[in-house]
């Protein structure tokens, strides 16, 4: 029988350890009562196996590259022969020397993810819902304390169930968005975070504020602000009705360069829409646009834009102003 382990480590090990014998379905009536027993122990040696068999479940439907990524890690940290299922994790988290070079690589696993051009919609145990965009990785922890959302990537669109005593939280790198009892949207950018308030209130925090600028504020419906880990800007109007057009599927814009259009749009392709954003530099561009088919989108933003489309054979398109010569 496996001991009950009081460490966070120990518990980590323990976890795989009874994933391990689970995914090899090599377990007798005494292994089975000891396991349960462990479970009910303490909370969190249930929710650490569940979360092991999720891994397990993840890594056997992971990209090729995903696959390939563990394998190599594998290799580095055992000279044992490789294990398939739950059994590699034993050797992945042998060790507090071999949790660290782990974090990484748990990031290609996320409890939720999406494709390009995919969304997901995910309800929680405590009523919420949580709406995941393309290209988009989040991570949840329903604890007793507080629920957290991990945004890794993309936007996700929380509207939340209030319960006074568990804060409802999305964690970005630059910071958190805490639900005030609440709908609101959270979008990873390249320059950081941007919070759009759209029922409700949030309060908003910066990771790492500096001394000059305000750690926190609290945002009201129809309020946006964009979150570096060193500040919260100050808020700005957004129209919440436009912040989520993209959960049934449109893009709304008014005014907006056609270069940024084209950016948003290649968010929902595999295959990415090839522009020079200088070729284009000055084109405004106002309309709906369907995300769902985004070669339609393309289409009526050309018309609307006066923009040529190049295809090629293989596949690649290419967008130019009307009248502009090929590129070579």
């Amino acid at each position: 029988m496996l001991g009950a382990g009081g460490t966070p480590v120990e518990v980590i090990q323990h976890a795989a350890q009874w994933a391990a014998l689970l995914d090899a379905g090599d377990m007798g009536e005494a292994d089975m009562a000891a396991c349960r027993a462990w479970c009910a122990a303490d909370p969190l040696h249930q929710a650490t196996l569940d979360r092991m068999m999720g891994f397990t479940g993840r890594m056997a439907t992971a990209a090729p590259f995903e696959q390939a990524a563990l394998r190599r890690l594998l290799r580095k940290r055992s000279r044992r022969p490789l294990l398939s299922g739950a059994a590699a994790l034993v050797v992945l988290v042998s060790g507090i020397w071999a949790a660290w070079p782990l974090l990484p690589l748990l990031r290609l696993f996320p409890d939720y993810r999406t494709a390009p051009g995919e969304q997901q919609v995910v309800d929680l145990v405590d009523g919420s819902r949580l709406t995941l965009d393309t290209d988009g990785a989040l991570d949840v922890k329903l604890g007793q304390e507080r629920r957290l959302v991990r945004l890794l990537r993309g936007q996700v669109l929380a509207e939340v169930t209030p319960a006074r005593d568990r804060p409802f939280v999305v964690e970005t790198p630059e910071g958190t968005a805490t639900a005030l009892g609440t709908a609101f949207v959270v979008r990873r950018e390249a320059g950081g975070t941007l919070v759009t308030v759209v029922e409700s209130h949030v309060r908003v925090c910066a990771a790492a504020p500096s001394a000059q600028t305000p750690p926190c504020r609290d945002l009201g419906p129809g309020e946006s602000v964009h979150l570096s880990a060193r500040m919260v800007a100050v808020p700005h109007p957004a129209d919440p009705a436009r912040a989520t057009l993209w959960t049934k599927g449109w893009l709304e814009v008014d005014d907006r360069e056609v270069a940024d259009v084209l950016a948003e749009l290649n968010r929902y392709r595999n295959r990415p829409i090839r522009f020079d954003p200088a070729a284009l530099r000055g084109l405004r561009v106002t309309g709906s646009f369907p995300l769902t088919d985004i070669d339609q989108a393309l289409l009526g933003l050309a018309r609307t834009a006066r923009l040529h489309i190049d295809r090629d054979a293989a596949g690649p398109v290419a967008v130019r102003p009307a009248g502009a010569g090929q590129k070579n």
